[in-house]
């Protein structure tokens, strides 16, 4: 992943690369994407796997008796990877093939070392 090669979307005002099948997003703060956006991206790429696990852990911990294919073995798959340096936040959105309607966010904070879960939402996709 090169930052020449995340794209501008004026629809989400974020760049966007395409990594397989999950997007990479940053939010537009600036004209031009920073190394340090860029960075903190790598950051979130780097954990991605860390952060998917602690995603569903966290996203268990309160749905599991409405939502059981979230409990099962059924497999998650990361829509969207987003990550924002200015406010040191990082997001990833999952769907389970089980419930292709729903799109899970659990968003984490970054306190220098590790990613923290801080919320989750759900919305209809």
């Amino acid at each position: 992943m090169k930052i020449e090669e995340f794209k501008l979307f004026t629809e989400t005002n974020s760049w966007i690369f395409k990594h397989g099948e999950i997007d990479l997003e940053i939010p537009v703060h600036e004209e031009k994407l920073t190394q340090e956006q860029f960075s903190f991206m790598g950051k979130a790429f780097e954990s991605i796997e860390q952060l998917k696990e602690n995603a569903v852990t966290y996203l268990k911990h309160f749905v599991e008796h409405s939502c059981p294919y979230i409990s099962s073995e059924a497999e998650e798959i990361i829509v969207t990877l987003f990550a924002d340096s200015k406010k040191s936040i990082g997001k990833i959105y999952l769907n389970w093939e089980e419930d292709p309607y729903s799109l899970w966010k659990v968003t984490f904070s970054w306190d220098s070392n590790n990613w923290h879960p801080i919320e989750l939402s759900r919305k209809n996709w």
